[in-house]
């Protein structure tokens, strides 16, 4: 665990995900890496396609780079170039593959609320359900759902006392550092959404009368936690398998409409470089 600035903790394990050198850009992929990632993104498409699903694949940024400002000064500025930008720009420029990844959506948004009105957990690694809401709101536009603006005069933003995050946890003072606050957009139409049931380990299951009348289906890591109700409440039917429990045959189950490849930055080039849909 990092001390940053502010109160602000952030992550680095170099055995899990390495966030650290993501920032630095120190772990930059090869040619090899990014040809085998788009031909892993390209053969599940084709292969999602031939079973009438849309393929999206969604990549949540990093906290250390939304929030570089509250890093420590000897860390310096963030690389301009990194990982997931080449994974990002690679699949753009040689694939027609759907991917996005909300960086800019979630930058301009941090910079223009400021240090009162947060999207990520001062001392957790995970963005909170105002910066879920940010981000999804880009991937539900992409799939022809429009969400209000977190701006907007439709969203109130509420705020709370945040609990202590994982990363107050590694360190064992939860009792002794305060954690923040955390926010929460309302107002946005949730069509009295159900969560059929709801296993961080296992999955998510939502049904929503009167919504976009699509199954989705999202191959999710921990930030999933966050999107969940936001996704739950726009879809007719949603279903969110964590990555350690999922299973292709899972989807051929399932028959849904759209099935997203959800990963966080860190993860993303492991991940991608070993995930194929068959």
């Amino acid at each position: 665990v990092v001390l940053g600035e502010n109160g602000w903790l952030f992550y680095a394990a170099p055995e899990d995900g390495d966030p650290i050198s993501c920032y630095k850009g120190t772990n930059l992929l090869t040619e090899e890496q990014l040809k085998q990632i788009a031909a892993n993104m390209i053969t599940t498409r084709d292969n999602l396609a031939a079973e009438g699903i849309e393929f999206v694949v969604f990549i949540t940024p990093n906290k250390e780079r939304i929030y570089n400002e509250d890093m420590p000064d000897y860390y310096g500025d963030p690389s301009e170039n990194y990982a997931v930008l080449q994974i990002y720009n690679y699949l753009k420029d040689n694939t027609d593959i759907n991917i996005i990844y909300p960086f800019n959506e979630i930058k301009n948004a941090a910079l223009k609320l400021g240090e009162d009105t947060l999207l990520y957990h001062k001392t957790d690694t995970h963005w909170n359900e105002l910066g879920a809401y940010i981000g999804t709101g880009v991937l539900l536009d992409e799939l022809g759902i429009d969400m209000p603006s977190y701006d907007s005069s439709e969203i109130t933003i509420n705020e709370s006392e945040d609990v202590p995050g994982d990363l107050l946890n590694l360190l064992n003072l939860s009792t002794i550092i305060d954690p923040g606050k955390t926010f929460v957009p309302e107002g946005y139409e949730n069509h009295e959404y159900i969560t059929n049931s709801w296993n961080f380990s296992t999955e998510f299951r939502y049904h929503a009368n009167g919504a976009d009348p699509r199954k989705i289906f999202i191959l999710r890591d921990s930030f999933g936690n966050a999107m969940s109700d936001i996704v739950g409440s726009q879809f007719a039917e949603s279903v969110m398998i964590y990555f350690k429990a999922y299973n292709n045959d899972d989807v051929k189950q399932e028959h849904p409409d759209v099935f997203v490849l959800e990963t966080t930055e860190r993860y993303a080039p492991e991940f991608m470089m070993d995930f194929i849909y068959e």
